[in-house]
């Protein structure tokens, strides 16, 4: 049958193929073709098997997970139930409390107060001529206080905001507004070592940046978080926490042990800045290759501004500007009772996932604690260094 084409004449096989494309091109297929169904992502029991091991060990009712390649989505997966009582699916699109992986966000609005010129991160905060002057509180501020920079608050090694005991103050006094609070924390807390002398990891160090984020932007943090970080991503889902209640799409939350009445009773308005943040485990992370550098997706910063941004203190090696660096690896964790989180980056495979659950183990328990944080270590690393059978498709929004 085939073979017949070739005793076609010269003349009608030009005539035949004239017809043929005449046709084509006036067709309506051809004037208005189907739109292509995009390619789907079909289920890879070792990752869904590895995720959801996990949670049935620690007794985790569900979890967000998604996996980029190559800085595209290929895996994006809702596991468990958002509800246990309802029994509600988990899905990509359920929101859930980050914890301290909102310090990123912290950070990164700080660096962004750079680039326009509005401070730098050796500038100081308190004092005639600071960032803050003399607005808070109603005692003459100690030289100590006067000489801790912005990035020393990033850092984690401003030596200030502690207790007596020298505790992280972020739960003290929960029912005072954020300037009340702030008043209080400058005439009352304590001072430990000199600015840049020790490392000590303390919510209130981000408290009082969101602060100097609001003070110079003359925005509420979340609304300039949104302005500057969230709308150049495309990314319309992440928010802060609100005490009244949850978001639309929001899970419950499970506290464990001796935090399972804890998960809705403190202030989490006050974690602003420190771990207030509510997103789900696709747009965290887009927002983790944001700061990746690598050129595939926009980057948030100049270069010169994320290798300010990616700088460990030498006091604590793993720890950046809100961001912690293993090596060519970035990541960060958050915990919070009723919930844990988490996302990783591995240049050298071009993998990255993050994950967040609705529920944690009872962190008042140290060793417990560990064992938890390592298994959830061990799924990210998991997930980073194996290259696994993605299709080539990007699930980003």
């Amino acid at each position: 049958m085939y073979k017949s084409y070739s005793f076609v004449k010269p003349a009608l096989l030009s005539l035949l193929f004239t017809v043929f494309f005449a046709c084509e091109k006036s067709s309506p297929d051809a004037q208005n073709p189907i739109p292509k169904e995009p390619e789907t992502q079909e289920d890879i029991a070792e990752i869904d098997n590895l995720v959801t091991g996990l949670m049935t060990k620690y007794n985790i009712p569900g979890a967000s997970l998604a996996i980029a390649k190559n800085e595209k989505l290929v895996y994006l997966k809702g596991l468990g139930v958002a509800n246990t009582s309802t029994n509600e699916p988990m899905t990509s699109d359920h929101l859930l409390r980050i914890a301290s992986t909102s310090k990123a966000y912290t950070g990164l609005a700080i660096m962004k107060l750079q680039e326009q010129g509005l401070l730098n991160i050796n500038d100081k905060v308190f004092g005639s001529g600071a960032l803050l002057g003399n607005k808070y509180g109603t005692k003459t501020y100690t030289e100590h206080i006067k000489n801790i920079t912005v990035g020393q608050l990033l850092h984690n090694t401003s030596g200030a905001f502690v207790n007596a005991n020298g505790y992280d103050l972020i739960n003290t006094n929960d029912n005072l507004s954020d300037n009340e609070y702030m008043n209080w924390l400058m005439d009352n807390s304590f001072t430990t070592t000199a600015p840049g002398e020790a490392y000590y990891y303390n919510n209130v160090n981000f408290f009082v940046a969101c602060m100097v984020v609001e003070e110079l932007s003359g925005m509420s943090f979340i609304d300039f978080v949104k302005k500057e970080i969230l709308a150049p991503i495309g990314d319309s889902e992440t928010t802060i926490a609100m005490n009244s209640g949850n978001h639309p799409k929001e899970v419950t939350y499970y506290g464990q042990g001796n935090l399972v009445n804890n998960v809705y009773n403190f202030n989490i308005e006050r974690y602003k800045g420190a771990g207030a943040m509510v997103s789900n485990a696709r747009s965290l992370l887009k927002f983790a290759l944001a700061l990746d550098a690598k050129g595939g997706r926009e980057d948030l910063l100049s270069s010169n501004l994320l290798a300010t941004f990616r700088q460990v203190t030498p006091l604590q090696p793993n720890w950046a500007h809100g961001v912690g660096i293993w090596g060519n690896r970035t990541y960060m964790y958050g915990s919070l009772p009723g919930t844990r989180s988490g996302w990783m980056i591995e240049p050298s495979t071009g993998l990255s996932a993050a994950i967040i659950f609705n529920s944690n183990i009872d962190y008042t328990n140290a060793s417990l604690n560990q064992e938890f944080a390592f298994a959830v270590q061990d799924v990210l690393v998991d997930l980073i260094t194996k290259n696994r059978a993605y299709k080539d498709i990007d699930q980003f929004k």
